[in-house]
């Protein structure tokens, strides 16, 4: 335990399906990195695209957009989820098991686009690549195998969450 929060044993996991959980996260975590670029005013330092990471909602968050919402990823489940202002609770989620880029993208440009927010901006091109994956060439994402994975990948997060809120 670690100044009263605990610790989260890590398990021995398949390295084949732990891989694939990653990279399935990692392109559910760039919508977090598209939105964020989108609508939270730039910085610098480019870190109006950093992410915190919440323990209770088990994900990332982005800081507040500028009608100060916050997008968040659940790592165990794949889901992305819009919070408002100051508060925890979903206003609109989205459970990414079994969607496409395409129909996360949608889902988002509808989204943001009734909240006032030009939707084409989330279609800006990355400044930096990611591992390629199915997933880039339109396949969905996919949980079936993979719940221990995302949900060993989760305590990965935590703990470093831990130990890096301690220095």
């Amino acid at each position: 335990m670690v100044l009263g929060l605990k610790w989260r044993p890590l398990h021995a996991i398949d390295q084949t399906r732990f891989r694939e959980a990653r990279l399935q996260a990692h392109y559910a975590v760039q919508w977090l990195a598209r939105t964020a670029r989108a609508y939270i005013p730039p910085r610098p330092d480019d870190s109006h695209t950093s992410l915190s990471w919440d323990r209770a909602l088990d994900g990332f968050m982005t800081h507040p957009l500028r009608d100060g919402s916050r997008l968040s990823l659940q790592v165990p489940n794949l889901k992305l989820a819009l919070h408002e202002d100051r508060g925890p609770a979903e206003i609109h989620s989205l459970a990414l098991s079994g969607r496409s880029e395409k129909a996360v993208r949608e889902w988002l440009g509808e989204l943001f686009g009734a909240r006032g927010l030009d939707a084409r901006a989330l279609d800006a091109s990355s400044p930096y690549e990611i591992p390629t994956h199915a997933i880039a060439q339109g396949a969905t994402y996919n949980l079936i195998g993979s719940k221990d994975a995302l949900a060993e990948l989760d305590a990965w997060f935590d703990n470093a969450d831990l130990l890096l809120g301690q220095i």
